[in-house]
């Protein structure tokens, strides 16, 4: 799949919120058995990564499905496993 200049963008955001606001805090996380979905979820609904395929008149981006393959490539990112599937479930099976 050939990826355009704006799943570049949405990518290097995405790339730069897991590298800030999320791998530095994995290892407390993980001690403590839980992280803090609400505001992380919060912080990623503000950059626009909930709900990307989804249609504009329901809150989402109203982007095509590849915008989810990238969102779910950088999600593999992520230095644990419970906080990308607390993600996923977020974005695509509770939507």
């Amino acid at each position: 799949m050939l990826f355009t200049a704006d799943h570049e963008d949405a990518r290097n955001t995405l790339q730069k919120f897991i590298a800030t606001e999320i791998n530095p805090f994995v290892d407390e996380w993980e001690k403590a058995e839980q992280f803090p979905s609400h505001e992380l979820f919060k912080k990623l609904g503000g950059l626009g990564f909930l709900g990307l395929n989804k249609p504009v008149e329901f809150g989402g981006q109203g982007l095509d499905y590849s915008y989810a393959l990238m969102m779910a490539e950088e999600l593999g990112a992520i230095h644990c496993g419970g906080v990308p599937m607390a993600i996923g479930v977020q974005t695509d099976m509770a939507t």
